[in-house]
């Protein structure tokens, strides 16, 4: 492995891990929407941290990665691995395991205690990685996704729908109506990375919060709706995927990593018309 250099992209630019990212995940298994905004928006909502992140260097250019984020998660200092990628003419040489090997050092060294991920199931060899390195399933994900005209969204709505700000949330309230904690990259830390980028609605009976949706607009990517347990099977959640479709130029919508078994959240993506597209494993590794 002497012919590649191993370091923190710390010194790394933008414009190098962009271009690196885009070839990397060029043949994906979930097809990508990386444009430059699109891919700055997601590393900062996601934690982006280049202390924290690794590349592998083939002379002066970039042909691994893997980038990561860094919070407090469930009360402990967590990273996150926003993106792994190799480049493909230089896949099967060992880079992954070296850029992990070198990484874990560094997250050790920065008081880093639990390191989060998520892999498409149909990944085989990366999980099998992951398991090897010592990581952990600790839950189940499905990912659902429409296009415009499919979506199901008639009807009488059963209570008024307010667009607010992403700042006036009050997120105790909401977190009451969750059916299982979001996923890192739709957690209340990732939305308030990028607040400017979200639409907001909410939707009330009588004084009471009966509901509410986040999309990003420019991408129709839903992190969180959610309607209050005693307020569903009336309406409130179509009525609400209406709205905030009317609030996104984007004519596809998804909902991902959609925790499995929670019920009444997979359910409703479902019956708006947003089918299954894939599913992932969330893996952790105590560190």
């Amino acid at each position: 492995m002497t012919e590649f250099e191993f370091r923190t992209l710390a010194d790394t630019t933008d414009g190098e891990i962009y271009d690196a990212f885009c070839e990397a995940f060029s043949d994906y298994l979930v097809q990508m929407d990386m444009r430059p905004g699109r891919f700055k928006a997601m590393s900062t909502r996601r934690g982006y941290d280049q202390r924290i992140s690794m590349g592998a260097f083939h002379g002066d250019r970039l042909v691994g990665f893997i980038l990561n984020g860094l919070r407090q998660w469930d009360g402990r200092l967590t990273a996150y691995d926003a993106g792994t990628g190799v480049v493909p003419e230089f896949r099967k040489r060992g880079i992954t395991t070296n850029l992990f090997g070198k990484l874990l050092d560094i997250l050790k060294a920065e008081s880093v205690e639990v390191y989060l991920l998520e892999v498409i199931k149909e990944n085989d060899p990366a999980r099998e990685l992951y398991l090897k390195l010592g990581f952990q399933i600790s839950r189940g994900f499905s990912c659902h996704q429409a296009q415009r005209e499919d979506l199901r969204t008639e009807g009488e709505c059963p209570a008024p729908i307010e667009e607010v700000s992403v700042n006036d949330l009050d997120w105790d309230a909401l977190r009451r109506m969750w059916d299982f904690p979001p996923s890192w990259q739709n957690s209340i830390d990732s939305v308030m990375a990028v607040p400017d980028t979200f639409a907001v609605v909410t939707a009330h009976v009588g004084e009471d919060l009966a509901g509410y949706g986040i999309i990003e607009i420019g991408s129709g990517d839903i992190p969180q709706i959610a309607v209050a347990p005693d307020q569903r099977g009336k309406g409130i959640g179509r009525c609400m995927m209406a709205r905030l479709a009317a609030l996104t130029p984007s004519d596809r919508f998804a909902m991902i990593n959609v925790e499995e078994g929670s019920g009444p959240t997979g359910e409703f993506a479902e019956a708006v018309g947003m089918g299954h597209y894939t599913a992932q494993h969330e893996m952790k590794l105590e560190l």
